[in-house]
C-alpha cells in the first residue's frame, strides 16, 4: 500500500498516524534533515531522495518487504495541489495499492508564505482522517491516467 497526501499536512500525518511498518520519503535538504527526524520519532523507516533514482529503488524494496509507503505527492517543493509521477510509478513497480489521504485538524497555524502554506497543528486539537478509496494500478494504465484519478480523488478529500 502507498498512501499519498498533500505535502502541507505532512506533520499533522506524522503525529496522527502511526502505523506499525512504515516508510516514508524525505527530500535531502536541510528542511528535510528535520522533518526526518521527526518521522523517525514515530517509527518511520525514513527513505532520503537521491539524484539518480537509487532513493525510487530503495523506498520500492521496503514497500516490497511489507512496509506501507507514504508520500506527500505534491512534495518536496511544489507547485501545491499538483501531483508529481513518483509515487505512482512506484505503485506500478510494487503492485501496490494507491490509497489517498488526507488529514485535518481544527485548529493549527497555516504557514501562508510557503509553496504548501504548511499546516501546524496546536496541541489538544480533533482531527480528522479523511480516506479515499483504494485506486489499484493495473499494469495497462498510463501514469497520466492513473495521476488524474488519484488527484482527482485527493482533491475531493481536500474539500471536504
Amino acid at each position: 500500500m502507498i498512501f499519498v497526501f498533500w505535502h502541507s499536512c505532512y506533520t499533522l500525518l506524522l503525529v496522527s498516524l502511526r502505523p506499525e511498518k512504515a516508510v516514508g520519503l524525505v527530500h535531502f535538504s536541510f528542511r528535510g534533515n528535520y522533518i526526518a527526524e521527526l518521522a523517525t520519532v514515530f517509527n518511520y523507516h525514513i527513505v532520503r531522495t537521491s539524484k539518480g533514482g537509487r532513493s525510487i529503488w530503495q523506498l520500492i524494496k521496503k514497500i516490497e518487504e511489507g512496509y506501507s509507503g507514504f508520500i506527500a505527492i505534491d512534495g518536496p517543493q511544489g507547485p501545491a495541489y499538483q501531483i508529481k509521477p513518483g509515487a505512482i510509478y512506484i505503485a506500478k513497480k510494487t503492485k501496490a495499492t494507491i490509497i489517498p489521504l488526507n488529514i485535518k485538524a481544527h485548529r493549527g497555524i497555516t504557514l501562508r508564505r510557503r509553496w504548501d502554506k504548511h499546516f501546524i497543528p496546536l496541541p489538544f486539537n480533533k482531527i480528522t482522517v479523511v480516506i479515499g478509496k483504494p485506486i489499484k494500478i493495473k499494469p495497462e494504465n498510463s501514469l497520466t491516467k492513473i495521476a488524474m484519478k488519484v488527484n482527482g480523488s485527493l482533491l475531493r478529500l481536500t474539500c471536504k
